[in-house]
Order: structure tokens, then sequence, then C-alpha cells
């Protein structure tokens, strides 16, 4: 007898514990990326949570690079990626230094990997663990 366990992941996804707290960032999940030797390469993952009348809260990250975009970690040390948090009705957060985007696979259709780090408004800093993401190109 086999017995076959039902995930409720869907098939692009973006999640990170925000503060220790696991939140799903689920309900739309996209990536554009653009750009060309001359311009430099961009990379942008957006997603959004709760529902579409609704959406917040909502989790992009950012990533310019010079060389065309790969499976490697990125750094905000570097000055290649920014994330951004926005929890519902508050202030953006937005990273600093301290932030790290992952490529594990990236493809003509999509790509997947993790991130973590720090995101402040200004006064309060939210700290970023487990984040992981697998995002379809648009």
């Amino acid at each position: 007898l086999w017995i076959t366990r039902k995930t409720d992941t869907p098939a692009y996804n973006l999640s990170a514990k925000v503060d220790g707290v696991k939140t799903d960032f689920n309900t739309a999940v996209v990536a554009n990326k653009s750009g060309d030797a001359s311009t430099g390469y961009t990379l942008i993952i957006t997603s959004l949570g709760g529902s579409a009348s609704s959406p917040y809260p909502g989790f992009s990250i950012y990533l310019d690079d010079d060389a065309v975009i790969s499976a490697k970690t990125y750094t905000a040390a570097n000055n290649d990626v920014t994330g951004v948090y926005v929890p519902e009705n508050s202030f953006t957060y937005g990273s600093d230094t301290d932030f790290t985007l992952t490529i594990s696979s990236i493809t003509d259709t999509d790509v997947k990997g993790t991130f973590s780090g720090k995101v402040d408004n200004g006064t309060t800093i939210k700290t970023i663990t487990e984040g992981t993401f697998s995002a379809k190109f648009q």
C-alpha cells in the first residue's frame, strides 16, 4: 500500500522566515530579466502574499550585475542585490549590505534559489532567514 502526501506548495513560490516567523508570499510570484553586455544585466523577483484584494505582505529581490546572471551567490556588500520586504500597512523595509541571494538554477523559463539577510525601515530591523524561491520568467 502506497500513501501519497498532498503538498500545498505551488509550482512557483517564495517564502522566508521574517524574525523567525515563516511567511509565504505565494499569491503571485514572477521574475523578469533584462539587459545586455553594454548596459549590464538585471533580474527582478517579485512576490505577494495575502489575496488578490489584499496582496500584502510582499517581498522583492533586485539583482544587477555586469555579467550574465548565472547560478552563483550574489551579495549586497558587492552592490549586486537588494531585498525589499513590504509588510501589511507598514513602511517598506530595504536591505543594506547584509543581504545574500544564491541562484541555484536559472533557465530560459524560470529561476530558483535562496536568500537571507537583514532589512530595515529606518527604525526597525527585520532578520530574513531560510528564504527560498522558484519563479517563472514573464
